[in-house]
């Protein structure tokens, strides 16, 4: 790899861990202020932001949302890069967020919200530690 493309490479992870920081505060002022199906939905699309950031360090593609979590179980969870329980908290965030997209009548809990949140913590401070970011 050339310097620049390095430098490429360290621009992209950046993004993509900021846009999962920024997803993660909104899923927090979102559960504050008793948005909870959003709060759900921004805990969900920042474990796929910070997810991504380590397909990028690892030259790793994908087509749509809809392959994150496919790609980070197959990649990551079965190889043992990441705990399996982590594996099976952000599939359940991807259940619940599909939840609310697709039944009317699910309702979003309080609890959830803090679930979910929880779970992105998660899922962000280990793929943070693989990137070797503070």
């Amino acid at each position: 790899m050339q310097h620049g493309d390095a430098k490429i490479l360290n621009e992209l992870i950046r993004q993509r861990i900021q846009a999962a920081e920024e997803d993660l505060e909104t899923a927090e002022s979102n559960l504050r202020e008793g948005h909870y199906r959003a709060a759900n939905d921004r805990a969900y699309h920042c474990i796929c932001h910070v997810i991504t950031a380590a397909f990028v360090l690892d030259n790793i593609r994908y087509e749509n949302e809809r392959e994150i979590l496919l790609i980070f179980n197959k990649e990551y969870i079965e190889n043992s890069i990441f705990s399996r329980e982590l594996g099976r908290r952000a599939e359940k965030a991807k259940q619940i967020c599909n939840e609310f997209e697709y039944h009317d009548l699910y309702a979003a809990t309080k609890e959830q919200a803090l679930e979910q949140i929880d779970t992105a913590e998660k899922v962000m401070q280990a793929v943070k530690y693989y990137l070797h970011i503070g």
